[in-house]
């Protein structure tokens, strides 16, 4: 798969003083723009490179924030008040995953399956919407939730000041300005529409500080029937509620999967259940006081995967903990590696559809098992008060793009984890641990299935 590219998020409007990087393709003057910043891959000499390279970044993006969502979900112990917060969260992760399928289908209809990207941004803090954090919930986590996904406009006053006054905060108390995530697909679906014109449902313009004439063409689009035969559907992910999985083979299919997403995430349409309104709303019940939260460590990681670049980062380092955060890591990577794999093969294929299952199934129950587990150990040895927490390491971050590659890949992956599970029976509290054990008898059947896909 592609190397990760370098975003430049320029100024709109001629501030120059928020400007992160050398300026983007030269753009015209612009009216009263929409934005204040809009990025652009750096190296990008054509349209279609800057679409795919926008959109390798948003898949980043989204498996980004999908992993802490579910992280600031581990540390919630109960919720009161009429609002179930992990329930909330829960669904906002599963929406994020049709976000990530949805931009792997967009990458397919422009760069063929080879553009497909599954890597996450933990080493460019600067160039994406927010620093990749592990962090249990608390206001501040929640606040730069709020703000990665605000909309563009704000009808009501009192709302768009209370998300400015956020935003503040948030600089404030981390020295860093998250961008919207909605700024990153509004770039990507400018270049994705055929003209300067308004088109489809977002409307955008020159006016809003976009550059003229910077668009796809049709003959960018790769063969509508090779999209089509590998391209994902909702009914690939058991038709979870409010996941989005849309095909994308032209321009306005194209507009259109990208506004669904949009609106999903910063609720441009009349709705009240957008990630923005539902991420607002656990604000409101966390600062009431009505969830109860772990103090998990922030960050959280185990020997043999890359440290975190945040200073906080605690290391899992009890001899008991340890292979239980690196058996997570590599259950998590298998998930990584079947989605993948199987995204590679053409849709009907057995093979296709039993990796997808097996991610399906390792996701939801299976790491919620190991989460269980894990947010009950301690830290360290002596054990102090801490208790650990998911480290959600991935075993790389690109991944091939040749089907018949993956055999070694998963093999390694099964291998590790027999090692995991080895140091964790050998340990003298795994014995009384029934919790652990039917844990592990889940990781195993999961690995009884990949095994049976190998030749």
């Amino acid at each position: 798969m592609p190397n990760r590219r370098r975003l430049t998020w320029r100024p709109v409007g001629g501030d120059a003083s928020i400007a992160r990087a050398e300026p983007g393709p030269t753009r015209a003057p612009t009216a009263v723009p929409r934005f204040t910043q809009l990025p652009t891959v750096a190296d990008a000499t054509t349209p279609l490179e800057d679409a795919i390279g926008l959109l390798q970044v948003a898949a980043e993006v989204e498996h980004a924030l999908l992993v802490q969502y579910l992280y600031a979900n581990a540390s919630v112990i109960r919720s009161t008040g009429g609002m179930s917060v992990s329930g909330t969260l829960r669904a906002i992760a599963v929406e994020e995953m049709g976000h990530l399928v949805t931009v792997q289908n967009l990458l397919l209809a422009l760069g063929g399956p080879a553009a497909h990207h599954f890597g996450r941004d933990v080493d460019n803090p600067d160039y994406i919407p927010v620093p990749f954090t592990l962090e249990p919930m608390d206001h501040l986590s929640l606040a730069k939730y709020v703000v990665v996904e605000r909309p563009k406009t704000i009808a009501d006053p009192a709302m768009s000041a209370r998300v400015d006054a956020l935003e503040a905060e948030v600089c404030a108390a981390t020295n860093f300005d998250p961008n919207r995530v909605g700024a990153l697909y509004a770039a990507i679906y400018w270049i994705v529409q055929p003209s300067d014109e308004p088109f489809g449902p977002e409307s955008l313009s020159v006016a809003d500080g976009f550059t003229p004439g910077w668009h796809v063409q049709a003959s960018d689009f790769r063969d509508a029937d090779a999209i089509v035969a590998l391209a994902t559907t909702v009914d690939e992910w058991r038709n979870f509620a409010g996941l989005i999985a849309d095909v994308v083979t032209d321009s306005e299919t194209g507009c259109l999967a990208l506004h669904r997403v949009m609106a999903q995430g910063e609720g441009i349409s009349a709705s009240d259940d957008s990630h923005f309104e539902e991420f607002l709303a656990v604000l409101d019940a966390f600062d009431a006081g009505h969830v109860t939260v772990a103090p998990l460590p922030v960050s959280p990681y185990v020997a043999g995967q890359q440290k975190p670049g945040d200073t906080r980062a605690t290391e899992l380092t009890h001899p008991h903990t340890a292979p239980w955060g690196t058996l997570f890591n590599l259950v998590y990577s298998q998930v990584l590696a079947c989605i993948a794999h199987g995204l590679l093969l053409p849709m009907g294929d057995s093979t296709r559809a039993e990796l997808i299952d097996i991610a399906l199934t390792a996701m939801r129950p299976v790491l919620g098992q190991l989460t269980r587990q894990i947010v009950k150990l301690p830290v360290t040895d002596p054990p102090d008060a801490r208790k650990a927490g998911p480290p959600f390491g991935a075993f790389r971050e690109e991944w091939p793009d040749d089907a018949a590659d993956y055999a070694a890949v998963h093999q390694e992956l099964l291998s590790r984890e027999d090692d995991a599970i080895a140091a964790i029976r050998a340990r003298p509290e795994h014995a009384s641990d029934v919790q652990g054990r039917l844990a592990l008898d889940a990781v195993e059947k999961l690995q009884t299935r990949v095994r049976a896909l190998l030749p």
